[in-house]
């Protein structure tokens, strides 16, 4: 893979990480998500 495509999605990726708003974006909602959604879906 290229070497500067993979320097930039690092960075962007710390970035991401910094902000305690994106965090949660990117970690807490998915699983809010799948929590309600496997919740909603009938187990018969």
């Amino acid at each position: 893979m290229n070497p500067t495509l993979l320097a930039f999605i690092k960075k962007e990726f710390i970035q991401a990480l910094r902000d305690k708003r994106m965090r949660m974006i990117i970690f807490v909602i998915p699983v809010v998500q799948m929590t309600l959604f496997g919740l909603a879906l009938p187990t018969k």
